[in-house]
C-alpha cells in the first residue's frame, strides 16, 4: 500500500488534461504525437473562438435590459479566463512536469515505511477533494447546458449569448451552433477544474513534503538527544552534522519548489481571483431578479457555486501550505532542545531562523492567497446580495 503513494497525486488530473489536449503523454509514436497535436490545437481553437465569440456578444448584440447585458459580460469574463489558463497550462507545462519529476526524487523521496504512510494517507485524502471537484463541476455544467438549451429552444436562440458570423435562423444551423456552444462551453469548464485542481495538487504535495520534513527534524531532534547522552567521538559529531545539513538542504528544497509553484500559478491565480469576483458580484446581481423556484435561478445557482468553488479551492490550497510551513518551528520549540549539546543547539537556532519566515503564497505583491482572501470576496457578494 505504502508504495502507491506517488501515484495518487495528480492522477485523474493528468488523465483530464490530457483528455482536453492540454497535457502530451509521454511515450508517443510519432504519428500519435501528430494526431494529438491537432487534436489538441483543435481543442484550443474551439475554446479561443468561443471566448471571442462572447467578447463579440458583449460588444455586437442588442440587450433588452441591464440584467442580459450583465450576463454576456460575466460570461465573457469567463471564458477569458479559461483562454488565460489555457496559455499558461501550455507555456509553463514543462516547468510543471520538472516539477513534478523533482518532486519523486531526492531528498524528497520517501526514506521508510512511515513516510511512506504519511504520504499515502495525505496524498489519498488529496485525491478525494480533486474527485469530488471534477464531480460537482460536471453536474453543475451539465445542468447549466440542459437549463440553457430548455430556456432558448422556444425562441430558437442561441443558448449562450454569443455572435456568430452567419445566419442560424434555420433549425439545421440553430442545432449545430448549439450543440458547438455547448460543446464550447463544457470544454473551457473541464479545462477551468483541470486547472484548478492541479494547482491544489501541486500545493498539496508541497505540504506533503512538509509534513515528511517534521517528521523526518523529530526524529533527528531524537537521535540527537541520545547521542549527546554518551561520550561522542569525532565520527559521531561529524554524524550529527550530516542530519543537520540534510534537514536544512531538505527543508531549502522544499522551499525552493514552493517558490517556483509560485511563479508559475502567480501571474494566473491572480487573474482568476478578479475575474471571480467581478463574476459573483454579477451572478448575485442575475439571481436576484429570478425566483427561487425557477429553473432560471437554479441555473445561475449552479454557475455561483462553480465560482465559489475556484475561488474556495484555491484560497484553501495558499492557506493551508502558509499553516503547515508555519508549524515547522512549532517541531523545533515543542522539542526537548535544552538536552541538546552547546553546537546543536546552535544548529538549531540556524533552522529557527529559516523557519519563522514561513511561505506566503504572493501574486504579483497585490494578492495574498489565504482565508482572508476568500472572506473578501465572500463579503463583497453577499453585501451586493443584501443591496439589491
Amino acid at each position: 500500500m505504502p508504495h502507491r503513494d506517488n501515484a495518487l497525486f495528480h492522477k485523474e488530473t493528468l488523465l483530464l488534461l490530457q483528455y482536453i489536449g492540454l497535457w502530451k503523454p509521454q511515450g508517443l509514436s510519432q504519428w500519435k504525437s501528430i494526431v494529438y497535436d491537432i487534436y489538441a490545437a483543435m481543442m484550443v481553437i474551439v475554446t479561443v473562438t468561443f471566448g471571442f465569440s462572447q467578447f463579440l456578444a458583449v460588444v455586437f448584440l442588442r440587450k433588452q435590459n441591464v440584467k442580459e447585458f450583465m450576463e454576456h459580460i460575466f460570461m465573457a469574463l469567463t471564458t477569458s479566463c479559461v483562454s488565460f489558463k489555457v496559455v499558461n497550462l501550455l507555456y509553463c507545462r514543462s516547468k510543471i512536469s520538472n516539477i513534478l519529476r523533482t518532486l519523486t526524487g531526492a531528498p524528497f523521496r520517501c526514506e521508510n515505511a512511515e513516510e511512506h504512510e504519511i504520504r499515502y494517507q495525505f496524498s489519498r485524502k488529496v485525491r478525494n477533494v480533486s474527485i469530488s471537484s471534477f464531480a460537482y463541476f460536471m453536474v453543475a455544467l451539465l445542468y447549466y447546458s440542459f437549463e440553457a438549451l430548455m430556456e432558448s429552444f422556444p425562441e430558437r436562440r442561441l443558448p449562450v449569448a454569443s455572435w456568430l458570423p452567419y445566419d442560424y435562423s434555420s433549425i439545421t444551423s440553430w442545432w449545430f451552433s448549439s450543440v458547438y456552444l455547448l460543446f464550447a462551453m463544457i470544454v473551457g469548464g473541464l479545462i477551468t477544474v483541470g486547472f484548478n485542481v492541479l494547482f491544489f495538487e501541486v500545493m498539496m504535495q508541497i505540504v506533503a513534503q512538509v509534513k515528511i520534513l517534521k517528521n523526518r527534524l523529530a526524529k533527528m531532534i531524537d537521535t540527537l538527544q541520545e547521542a549527546d547522552g554518551r561520550k561522542n567521538n569525532s565520527d559521531e559529531r561529524l554524524q550529527e552534522c550530516r542530519l543537520f545539513r540534510r534537514c536544512v538542504e531538505y527543508h531549502i528544497d522544499i522551499l525552493r519548489i514552493a517558490k517556483e509553484t509560485n511563479g508559475i500559478f502567480a501571474a494566473i491565480v491572480l487573474i482568476q481571483y478578479s475575474i471571480t469576483s467581478l463574476v459573483l458580484c454579477s451572478t448575485i446581481y442575475l439571481m436576484s431578479g429570478a425566483t427561487t423556484s425557477t429553473g432560471h435561478f437554479l441555473k445561475f445557482g449552479a454557475y455561483f457555486g462553480c465560482m465559489c468553488h475556484q475561488i474556495l479551492i484555491l484560497c484553501y490550497a495558499g492557506h493551508y501550505t502558509f499553516l503547515e510551513f508555519s508549524s515547522i518551528r512549532d517541531v523545533l520549540y515543542s522539542s526537548d532542545w535544552t538536552e541538546l549539546s552547546i553546537i546543536n543547539k546552535q544548529s538549531l537556532r540556524l533552522m529557527l531562523v529559516n523557519a519563522e519566515k514561513p511561505l506566503v503564497f504572493d501574486c504579483g505583491g497585490i494578492l495574498q492567497l489565504d482565508v482572508e482572501a476568500l472572506k473578501n470576496v465572500l463579503k463583497l457578494a453577499y453585501s451586493i446580495y443584501n443591496i439589491l
